[in-house]
């Protein structure tokens, strides 16, 4: 309905045995202009869970640190906290005729807890395992359109 105003919440919920209880929430706000014209925003969280790699992976490497390789061993982290992201979107829909529609959709991403490699050098081998604590972040757009040359 033209010059209406809609709020869509959701949350999906889950029990694993890697993190236990994570919660991903999403909302959503539509406002309808009129009838061929919609903007919409949305923020949502979602993870990506440690898996039985991150959790017990081990093997022996060949690191190419320095002129020649180094031994090192892979030991895995049982206390890897779960990849988590912030999601910001807006966008905006419009249908200037009956055969053209267009979306242009913009977001703005911001992750936390990603694992990275650390190195313990003074070992024989090598011990290299994942922590948490880096952070990344981004953004863009996207522009699409749908195009009916025929009634068919």
């Amino acid at each position: 309905m033209p010059g209406s105003l809609s709020f869509i919440a959701g949350t999906k919920m889950e029990v694993n045995s890697f993190t236990g209880f994570e919660i991903q929430p999403s909302g959503r706000l539509l406002k309808t202009i009129d009838e061929r014209r919609v903007v919409w925003a949305a923020i949502s969280r979602a993870i990506r869970r440690p898996n039985r790699i991150d959790d017990a992976a081990t093997g022996i490497l060949y690191l190419p640190i320095g002129p020649e390789p180094v031994l090192g061993q892979l030991v895995p982290n049982a206390q890897l906290k779960a990849d988590a992201l912030a999601a910001y979107e807006a966008g905006y829909r419009a249908q200037p005729a009956d055969w053209l529609s267009w979306d242009l959709a913009a977001f703005y991403n911001v992750y936390n807890h990603l694992p990275a490699a650390t190195f313990l050098t003074n070992t024989v081998p090598v011990t290299v395992t994942q922590v948490n604590g880096i952070g990344a972040q981004s953004y863009g757009a996207e522009l699409s359109g749908t195009v009916e040359f025929t009634d068919r």
